[in-house]
């Protein structure tokens, strides 16, 4: 009897064991790595800079999966992002196609390849002010916004969704930068000097004109020459007048860029103003 009791108290002990180390992977999600998972990729041509392992993709704003591994790929200008997506998200889309092939993850591959074409993009997108980065996936026009032809993938690859280029504070300072730059390359004070040689040139031939008009005697000339001197006048009148808005465009110019260098010398000091605003008036008050 006491061998019996024994061999059921130890096969309680057992079954409780399991149960309880069962109930413990569940609630550390571990569990979690056993379920299947359907990888695929985007590659990127701007920064990462924020955007870690484990960061989460979403579709139309819903967590589907998170981020597993980025390599950098194509002579380092292009960022290769392997995501995975959980196999919840996916079930109930690919039930049709798994009758048809059997298989998850070709059933995968082809919902994604419709989707694809049917403009699903991959874009990059700030998850809040703290500048950490996540993956959202929608559907965009595919007309508007086809798959970029330079991207380079490997032979072997997960499926592909192509990514669209994302609006980060990076890419607004170097889009400033280049406009800056080429700003900076035109000579200012050449225009203006040849404007003003310009200006003089045309100062000296209304002079001229004026003193011809004033030595003319009009009662004598014809009826036309009269008002050829008319409309001679009206002439020098308008030039006038844009000579004065020539020169007023020119001083608003040269401010323009004195502002423009200053942005851009208060942006590389402190990049970060562009979220938080200067530190006496900041965007974002506590």
């Amino acid at each position: 009897m006491s061998n019996k009791g024994n061999k059921y108290k130890v096969g309680v002990f057992a079954i409780s064991s399991i149960t309880l180390f069962v109930f413990a992977m569940v609630a550390l999600g571990i569990m979690s790595n056993f379920k299947e998972k359907f990888p695929f990729i985007t590659v990127v041509t701007s920064s990462v800079q924020g955007l870690e392992k484990g960061a989460i993709v979403k579709l139309k704003g819903v967590p589907i999966g998170k981020v597993s591994d980025m390599k950098i790929v194509a002579k380092n200008t292009q960022v290769l992002i392997v995501m995975e997506m959980d196999s919840n998200a996916v079930t109930s889309v690919l039930r049709e196609k798994l009758k048809a092939t059997g298989d998850s993850q070709e059933a995968f591959r082809e919902y994604l390849k419709e989707s694809v074409a049917k403009g699903m993009r991959c874009q990059l997108r700030y998850g809040g002010i703290t500048g950490n980065l996540y993956l959202e996936l929608a559907l965009y026009d595919p007309e508007k916004f086809p798959p970029n032809k330079d991207i380079v993938l490997p032979e072997e690859h997960d499926p592909y969704i192509p990514s669209i280029q994302p609006v980060l504070i990076e890419n607004i300072m170097g889009k400033m930068q280049e406009a800056l730059e080429k700003i900076a390359a035109i000579d200012v004070n050449k225009i203006v000097e040849n404007v003003h040689k310009t200006l003089a040139k045309i100062d000296a031939t209304l002079d001229t004109i004026n003193k011809q008009l004033k030595k003319a005697d009009l009662p004598a000339t014809s009826r036309s020459a009269r008002a050829f001197l008319d409309d001679t006048k009206g002439s020098i009148a308008q030039v006038s007048l844009m000579r004065k808005s020539l020169e007023a465009s020119l001083e608003r110019a040269s401010d323009l860029m004195a502002s423009a260098k200053n942005l851009l010398d208060s942006l590389e000091k402190n990049p970060d103003s562009l979220i938080y605003g200067k530190s006496g008036n900041p965007v974002i008050k506590h």
